[in-house]
């Protein structure tokens, strides 16, 4: 089991380039990871990661280092919001702690006060179109449910799920954006009364579905989903595919990381030809539901496909928000949050009544047998 990380409470600057934070950094990760404590600045490189759309990601690089299993790190740098959200670190940093003992997640080396230093995965991450390919969708699956199987003591165990959704309401309909432009824009896209009903009516359906609770990532897309750099297709087993990023992890409704991770097929792009149809959300949920030698009936199988789909409905609520509250607060250049929260929104509104009707079709179907 990994060792308790170290925690100091400094806090830094969110938003620098390399250059400007590696002063800071080089001394974060002397005082953070132990192995690192003797390395002089010159030995220590810093470089900006992409890939996060909240957070601002550093590589570290320890020359000569001779722990080659630390000898490059991340260091997250948490969004710096100006109001209270709906991401809780301290649950997070819980969640990180305990997953790592089971052998999921980067590594925690060090925790200071708005970030964390975590081991670098030297893998490879997936790709959107990857997802989909049938092997590696069956490995997705037998891997999430692995992380749905954990029951972590250091959690409490409450679905924080709809009360994020009500929180992310209020701080959208606050959004002002300096650019008339794109205020117009945003206003376009976003009718703050309309999504409030949109929430309440995905509300009250959950909550009319038997539906457990697990521990749940709630961000399974490409960028979170790590395979050995030097495996060729899904020529690897599956509890050495890694998931990263438990920013938002929590407690929550079994079928709501699947039905995320089907949004997910179509990646930032808004490529939603990729969605799974039918035939490829049976095999994902079948190979999720496959328990040693059981193997899930027909009936098990339609009916996590069904409610999988709900889910997927209230994913894109959920982000198509987020990506309204986030277009204020930044920290990628160049990502559209607007329009990423449009292509939600839109196709929340396009496959509605589709997912909606097959599960309550399925439903009556199973209260008439």
């Amino acid at each position: 089991m990994p060792e308790r990380p170290a925690r100091i409470e400094e806090r830094c600057k969110a938003g620098q380039s390399p250059s400007e934070f590696a002063p800071t950094v080089k001394r974060l990760c002397r005082q953070l990871v132990q192995s690192w404590r003797n390395l002089k600045d010159q030995q220590i490189e810093v470089s900006a990661l992409t890939g996060g759309i909240s957070n601002s990601l550093y590589k570290v690089t320890a020359h000569d280092q001779v722990d080659r299993e630390h000898d490059m790190v991340v260091v997250r740098v948490y969004a710096d919001y100006p109001v209270p959200t709906h991401v809780d670190r301290e649950r997070e940093q819980q969640v990180l702690i305990s997953l790592n003992s089971i052998g999921f997640g980067a590594e925690v080396l060090g925790i200071f006060g708005n970030g964390r230093i975590e081991a670098f995965l030297k893998m490879r991450e997936l790709q959107p179109e990857d997802m989909g390919q049938p092997d590696m969708a069956a490995k997705i699956a037998k891997r999430l449910r692995q992380l749905h199987q954990h029951v972590p003591t250091n959690v409490p165990k409450h679905v924080p799920l709809f009360d994020d959704l009500q929180l992310l309401l209020k701080l959208a309909g606050s959004v002002k954006l300096n650019d008339p432009q794109q205020q117009r824009r945003k206003d376009d896209i976003y009718d703050g009364q309309q999504m409030a009903w949109e929430v309440r009516e995905m509300k009250s359906i959950v909550e009319s579905m038997d539906c457990p609770v697990v521990l749940s990532h709630l961000d399974l897309l490409a960028n979170n989903i790590f395979v050995p750099a030097d495996s060729k297709g899904t020529d690897f087993a599956v509890v050495d595919m890694q998931f990263i990023d438990f920013e938002y992890a929590a407690w929550c409704y079994q079928w709501y990381d699947l039905g995320n991770h089907f949004d997910e097929y179509a990646g930032f792009e808004g490529e939603y030809d990729r969605f799974p149809d039918q035939e490829q959300a049976k095999h994902f949920v079948r190979s999720y539901l496959q328990q040693g030698q059981h193997t899930p009936s027909e009936e098990e199988v339609e009916a996590g496909v069904a409610a999988s789909l709900v889910f997927s409905l209230v994913a894109h609520l959920y982000w198509g928000i987020w990506f309204i509250f986030q277009s204020m607060y930044p920290p990628s250049e160049g990502f559209d949050y607007l329009g990423n929260a449009q292509m939600r929104l839109n196709e929340y509104h396009n496959r509605k009544s589709e997912f909606l009707n097959q599960y309550r079709r399925l439903a009556r179907q199973q209260t008439a047998a």
